[in-house]
């Protein structure tokens, strides 16, 4: 139903490593959902990255935001200024501060209260834990902990996961959440153990890209790994 790419996009920062947007086309429609946008500035490679996939920013119909820091929103404000028809989407709790309307998260616990560098008004707030709206067999999972309101989306029938930051990987295993970032480290090590309830073969991580195989038993050995290290 879905042919699912990772884009590799520059990451925050020279010298940092690369970042992995998801791009989702409906098979036989010209149609596309972008699961997060990089940084700011970007918006090239991002054209690049999508003529790779045989697509282009006309076929950007969705722009689907796990949460607003900035490696993956900060392009969003002149995306949807060059797609003047792309929706925005996330979730209700990330919704204010997407549209800048209050200070993010991230820099709250910096002790630096702002909104969003480049907010993007008018997001439509999906519902966690279920389907999202117009596009067939995806669904929207709750998966705090990096963030409040942070979310990932479940391909059912590809069994994929796009965990944006609620899962990073390393040399292609599942690393968890990284707890320099994650701002409520027990509840993201609790995202780990329900998202080990899913029927998984693959999860696509915003910092580390695609990770195959038996994704349950590596979410259950993370999550009893971090347990019995407290």
């Amino acid at each position: 139903m879905y042919r699912i790419t990772p884009l590799r996009l520059p990451g925050p920062g020279e010298g940092s490593p690369p970042i992995w947007p998801v791009l989702l086309q409906w098979e036989g429609e010209d149609r596309a959902l972008l699961v997060d946008c990089g940084c700011a500035g970007t918006l090239p490679q991002l054209e690049e990255a999508l003529a790779g996939a045989g697509a282009s920013l006309g076929d950007l119909q969705a722009l689907a935001l796990t949460h607003c820091d900035h490696d993956h929103m900060g392009l969003a404000r002149e995306l949807t200024g060059r797609c003047p028809g792309l929706g925005v989407y996330c979730s209700a709790v990330q919704r204010p501060f997407v549209a800048g309307e209050a200070a993010s998260p991230r820099s709250v616990a910096a002790g630096r209260p702002a909104p969003v560098d480049d907010p993007v008004p008018g997001a439509v707030a999906l519902e966690g834990d279920a389907p999202f709206p117009g596009w067939e067999g995806l669904w929207v999972v709750d998966t705090p902990g990096h963030m409040p309101g942070h979310i990932a989306l479940y391909c059912k029938e590809e069994r994929t996961l796009i965990a944006g930051d609620a899962l990073t990987a390393e040399e292609g295993r599942l690393a968890g959440p990284n707890p320099r970032y994650t701002l409520d480290m027990e509840e993201g090590m609790e995202t780990v153990r329900l998202l080990a309830r899913l029927d998984l073969q693959t999860v696509l991580c915003h910092h580390g890209g695609a990770v195959r195989g038996d994704i349950p038993r590596q979410l259950e050995a993370l999550f009893r790994a971090w347990r019995e290290d407290r």
